[in-house]
């Protein structure tokens, strides 16, 4: 879909809900963010003249759902706006670092992106991140269209959800990236279901759609008593990925558990798995929640010196496809959200690489100004010795040019109608 179809589209919505008096119940929200991120003298920003990236971000987005009998209609269209030296330090990483240049949306089934303007620092692209179609009848559920769908149990890592899945430390959470697929489920009366999905994907090159760049999955969700499961057996690219999750509880607390094999299209086996608990208590009339994880990531590297561009092929694929964004191979996230006050929320998490010794610290308040503004602020805190992950990755051996997670300090004003 073209830019021109984007705007026929929102045309539509707008002159049926306004001028035709049809019921598109209409909703949204309207995002300022200010994000900066602060490296050091020897990080590849710096050797781009660019020390200390800005940015400013608008995201305007306008939601319409409309329920006709069994048929539901979903379309969310997108407007975002950023402005600074972080767009023309993202377009240089690309040129310098090509394998890791992210080509998501290209090889989206449909074409539901444009750029309405751009310059060395502004960029202004507008989409329809949710357009799909529902059909719900009983048991039976059936969606055609871009969308999100989120598998698996982890709470900071996500080896099991293999489409668009956030990054750890990522700062807004609110809506997850759509991707074009065909999804389908089927309840069962004990309260199990069974899912199964296509993800067409094109070739970014010839622009065709390509077996080999698209997934197909299906998962079995059991509902027990005392225990949950998920069963998946997915075809990712052009890797088998098999996944099993369970789900229960003992004593106060819940303990989720996601076992992920993957085996390459060279025969090499990568497994994946979290184990996380997460328990809520009180403390001086605090309502408080925490938890702890742990995350082998299969496709990561053990403590030996690595550099960015001696990553593995299988690894340097999944982090510029967004399904991965850690290199290290065993993690600890230790998280907590407390409501400080019935307006305030904090939330700490702190992610230790247990080969390297790197930490990331990340911490965000979220301060509720009325009923439809809030306003979240914070900062991220990268610390280990020279040539670790979070510390900085020297792009190339003996380069003394690192890739630096850096310091980050945002803030964030969201308003919903």
């Amino acid at each position: 879909m073209n830019l021109n179809r984007i705007f026929i589209f929102v045309f539509f919505i707008f002159n049926s809900h306004i001028v035709y008096g049809l019921s598109f119940p209409l909703a949204g929200h309207l995002k300022f963010q200010q994000h900066s991120i602060y490296t050091d003298d020897d990080s590849i920003y710096s050797r781009l003249n660019e020390q200390n990236i800005n940015e400013q971000n608008i995201d305007f987005r306008l939601v319409a759902d409309k329920q006709i009998g069994n048929w539901n209609f979903v379309a969310h269209y997108q407007v975002l706006f950023t402005q600074g030296n972080a767009v023309s330090l993202q377009n240089n990483l690309q040129t310098l670092l090509p394998q890791f240049a992210s080509n998501t949306e290209d090889s989206q089934w449909f074409q539901l992106s444009n750029n309405f303007t751009t310059s060395t620092n502004t960029i202004g692209q507008h989409k329809l991140d949710r357009a799909y179609i529902a059909y719900n009848r009983q048991q039976l559920s059936i969606k055609f269209g871009r969308q999100v769908l989120s598998w698996g149990n982890g709470l900071v890592f996500k080896p099991m959800d293999l489409f668009n899945p956030f990054a750890p430390n990522a700062i807004d959470t609110s809506y997850k990236p759509g991707i074009d697929m065909l999804y389908g489920q089927w309840l069962f009366n004990s309260g199990s279901d069974l899912s199964a999905l296509i993800v067409p994907r094109r070739n970014t090159t010839s622009q065709q759609l390509d077996a080999s760049e698209s997934s197909s999955a299906i998962k079995w969700h059991y509902f027990g008593e005392n225990i949950q499961a998920d069963i998946m057996l997915a075809k990712d690219y052009q890797d088998t990925v098999l996944g099993l999750g369970l789900y229960g509880s003992i004593y106060d607390a819940i303990w989720r558990l996601d076992l992920v094999p993957t085996f390459t299209d060279d025969d090499h086996r990568h497994t994946s798995f979290i184990l996380n608990v997460d328990t809520a208590w009180q403390w001086q009339q605090k309502n408080i929640n925490g938890f702890i994880e742990y995350y082998r990531n299969g496709f990561g590297i053990n403590p030996s010196p690595y550099t960015l561009v001696s990553l593995s092929e299988d690894l340097t694929q999944r982090l510029s496809r967004g399904q991965l964004f850690n290199t290290g191979r065993d993690y600890f996230a230790f998280g907590l959200r407390s409501e400080w006050t019935p307006l305030l929320q904090i939330s700490p998490l702190l992610i230790l690489n247990l080969n390297d010794h790197s930490r990331l610290f990340f911490l965000q308040a979220n301060y509720s100004l009325s009923q439809n503004m809030n306003l979240d602020i914070g900062a991220t805190l990268s610390t280990g010795k020279k040539g670790s992950e979070f510390s900085g990755i020297e792009t190339r051996l003996n380069s003394n040019i690192y890739f630096q997670t850096g310091q980050q300090l945002f803030a964030r004003l969201n308003y919903y109608f």
